[in-house]
Parts: C-alpha cells; sequence; structure tokens
C-alpha cells in the first residue's frame, strides 16, 4: 500500500482518531506527546485540537508517509530507537502501528515516557470473529486492489491479541489503566510504574 492510499483510506476512517484523542483526552493534560508511527498525521490534528497547549511530535520510518500531508514536527526515525531524552514525554501513541515494530520498541517507549506518563496503544484485534474481518475486506476493496486487500488480511491474523498485549505491557513495567474492546479493534491505556 503506498502512502497516498493509506492517506484516502485513513481519510475515511477519521472518526477513529478522532475517538481515540476524545479517550486520551479524559486521562491527563499533558505538554510534551509522542506519536510513534505517525503515518500520514491524522491522529496529530486530533492531539493538536485535544491539547491545545502541549508540543505535539510525531515520528515515522516511512518518509513517503511523512510527507503524504504537511506536517509540522514530525521526524523521520525509527520506534526501536527513539531519538529523545530519557523521561521527556507525557504521553506517547501509537495508534494502527504497534504491529510495525519490534516489541522491543516498547522498551524505547518506556524509556522516553515520563515515570506516571501514559502509553495509549489501539490495534487492529487479530482475534476479530470472522463476519467482522469480512466487513473489513469488504472495506478494504474500496480503496485497494485485490493483492494489498489480500496482503493486508493476512497481515491482521499476525497482530497481537489484547491479552498477549497487556501481559507483555505488563511486563514491560506499565499498569495497565484502561482497555477498549470493538469487533475489529481494542485500545489499551497504561501508566509508565
Amino acid at each position: 500500500m503506498n502512502a497516498h492510499e493509506y492517506y484516502r483510506w485513513a481519510k475515511f476512517n477519521w472518526w477513529n482518531y478522532k475517538l481515540f484523542a476524545i479517550q486520551l483526552a479524559k486521562f491527563k493534560k499533558a505538554r510534551k506527546i509522542l506519536d510513534v508511527g505517525c503515518g500520514n498525521g491524522l491522529l496529530l490534528d486530533e492531539l493538536r485540537i485535544f491539547f491545545p497547549n502541549a508540543i505535539v511530535v510525531g515520528l515515522d520510518s516511512s518518509k513517503d508517509m511523512l510527507i503524504v500531508k504537511k506536517q509540522t514536527n514530525v521526524i523521520l526515525g525509527k520506534a526501536e530507537c527513539l531519538p529523545f531524552k530519557n523521561d521527556f514525554f507525557d504521553i506517547v501513541t501509537c495508534m494502527y502501528s504497534l504491529h510495525e515494530f519490534d516489541l522491543s520498541a516498547i522498551d524505547e517507549i518506556r524509556r522516553v515516557l515520563k515515570t506516571g506518563g501514559l502509553l495509549a496503544v489501539k490495534e487492529i484485534n487479530c482475534s476479530a470473529p470472522k463476519w467482522a474481518l469480512m466487513h473489513l475486506k469488504i472495506l478494504l476493496r474500496m480503496f485497494f486492489d485485490e493483492k494489498t486487500v489480500k496482503k493486508h488480511m493476512d497481515l491482521y491474523q499476525t497482530f497481537h491479541s489484547p491479552e498477549k498485549l497487556i501481559r507483555f505491557l505488563e511486563k514491560s513495567g506499565f499498569e495497565v489503566l484502561k482497555v477498549n474492546k470493538s469487533i475489529l479493534d481494542f485500545s489499551v491505556f497504561c501508566r509508565k510504574c
């Protein structure tokens, strides 16, 4: 999937980004926020609305994704080697991006997050019912060719289940505060201990 196709798909799902930002705004006020795997920046736009006084920074490993839409405060980089100081951010987000990283990225996220800071992850639920995945497949066909659709449907099966991700986060030194599950995806909000 190229960056422009992904941007069209993400814009179609704009409400997911807004909802995630609304959920974040309920947790705490923040002065510094990092979106790891920011892609085309739709979550960055929403975070800037709900946290107008915060510095909101995005990081992505794809230069193409970063230049699809003009953004400020975006950095080309890898989640496994974040170019920030220790204990720097109040909130770190990973929206539909954690599956792109090695789970060692969680250690890097923990490093740059302040003690008591919030990590918010939203991912596709690999254990979604088959009928829901078929619905997703139909939607994907509206935006992508059949080869791309097949690739992504196969990829979704390799994503982390909510239970597996929660166990990993707890072992990595996070306290899980809230888990939201829907039919196709889930969110985990946790605090750095």
